[in-house]
C-alpha cells in the first residue's frame, strides 16, 4: 500500500465515524456537530470539488456533501460520493 493509500484510506475511515456518528447524534436528539479540522481534512481530501461557502462551516459544507443537510439554499443533494482515487484531487 503506497502512502497515498493509506491516508486515503484513513480519512475514509474518519469521514464514515464523523458523518454516522452525526447521525446517531441527530436520531437520538443530541446536538452533535463533526469538528472542525478533522471535517477540512476530509473535505480537501475526499471531496475537492466541495463548494466554497462564504460563512459556511466546514461542518455544514461535509453534511451537504454527502445528502445529510441544504447548505446556504442549495437543495439536499439526492446522491453523492467521494474522490478517493489516488490522482483524482487537484495539486
Amino acid at each position: 500500500m503506497r502512502n497515498g493509500d493509506a491516508v486515503r484510506t484513513a480519512l475514509e475511515a474518519v469521514a464514515e465515524t464523523l458523518l454516522h456518528t452525526h447521525d446517531i447524534a441527530r436520531g437520538l436528539g443530541l446536538p452533535w456537530q463533526p469538528p472542525v479540522g478533522l471535517c477540512v481534512l476530509v473535505l480537501d481530501r475526499l471531496f475537492p470539488h466541495a463548494p466554497d461557502e462564504p460563512g459556511a462551516a466546514p461542518a455544514d459544507v461535509l453534511l451537504w456533501c454527502t445528502g445529510r443537510g441544504e447548505l446556504n439554499g442549495r437543495p439536499r443533494k439526492s446522491s453523492w460520493n467521494w474522490r478517493a482515487a489516488v490522482g483524482e484531487w487537484p495539486a
